[in-house]
């Protein structure tokens, strides 16, 4: 699905929040800085006695 952008992709925010354009390389980056914070995430919780 190819749509143009919206009013709110075309701000800074937008496009920084949404991105401007679909790229599958972006569901690569987002896996990929979900299982590098994950352990983070739990070391810091197990650190903190939770």
């Amino acid at each position: 699905m190819v749509r143009p952008p919206g009013p709110v992709s075309t701000t800074l925010a937008g496009a920084l929040l949404l991105g401007r354009i679909f790229n599958p390389w972006n569901i690569v980056a987002y896996g990929l800085g979900i299982a590098l914070a994950l352990p983070l995430h739990v070391l810091i919780r197990n650190t903190r006695g939770r």
